[in-house]
């Protein structure tokens, strides 16, 4: 969602025959599946402020099962805790990068300004973020909620209470990925340098160190998975570009 401040500039950082095969092939699948679009505009009539943009969009599909207990507290409201079961959750994370059509757009990410703004497609398509998010949900054992009376606690009533905590818990991901996205043009000045350290950058992403600098506020039901080898030893395609 952040963009590369910096002057377009056609540069071909790597021929197209030295690009790292992995990298190619998921720019290809991602491009066919929809997880990523290019859009190129005219340079007259730029469309951000900025030459280049990526916008990203964190979206979710899942399904549960849950239980309702309530019990009648103080003021005669009822205390209702649900517990819901999750049977399936899938997370997935779609951008669209904006460049101009002056770019050679067969190979836009070969150039300076297609480097950077797919170094920020790398953060949002980590596979950690994945695993966190698909964790943070399945993680979610109540939802406290309070009710007027017996007959308000239907099952759409509770349906949406889950579905809220599920959204408070999509919001913290999209804000830790937007954090990371302003350290990266915090340390590359917005695309104009390259990054210091490209494989630490990418191998710290999300981890404990990652979230708890960033005040992640779901820290504490993350930490079971992020001592996990399986999380700990995921990377990103893109941290070994340079």
């Amino acid at each position: 969602m952040l963009a590369a401040i910096i002057a377009f500039s056609p540069v071909i950082l790597f021929a197209a025959d030295e690009k790292p095969t992995a990298v190619v092939n998921w720019i290809h699948a991602a491009e066919k599946s929809d997880q990523l679009k290019v859009d190129f505009y005219d340079p007259n009539m730029p469309p951000k402020a900025y030459p280049g943009w990526t916008d990203f969009e964190l979206s979710l599909t899942y399904k549960f099962r849950h239980q309702t207990r309530w019990r009648l507290g103080k003021g005669n409201v009822y205390a209702v805790t649900i517990h819901p079961t999750f049977t399936a959750v899938k997370p997935a994370v779609k951008h669209v990068v904006q460049l101009p059509n002056t770019i050679n757009q067969s190979h836009w990410e070969d150039s300076i300004l297609g480097r950077h703004e797919l170094d920020h497609v790398a953060i949002g398509s980590h596979p950690r973020l994945l695993m966190l998010t698909s964790h943070l949900v399945k993680n979610l054992k109540s939802v406290n909620r309070k009710a007027d009376q017996v007959a308000d606690v239907t099952n759409e009533w509770a349906q949406a209470a889950i579905t809220a905590e599920i959204d408070l818990r999509r919001l913290a991901i999209q804000q830790l990925i937007t954090a990371n996205n302003v350290n990266l043009d915090l340390i590359t000045r917005h695309g104009g340098e390259t990054v210091p350290d490209r494989e630490a950058f990418f191998d710290r992403l999300f981890l404990k160190e990652n979230l708890d600098e960033l005040k992640f506020l779901y820290l504490g039901e993350s930490h079971k998975l992020l001592e996990t080898d399986e999380y700990r030893q995921a990377k990103s395609l893109f941290h070994q570009q340079d």
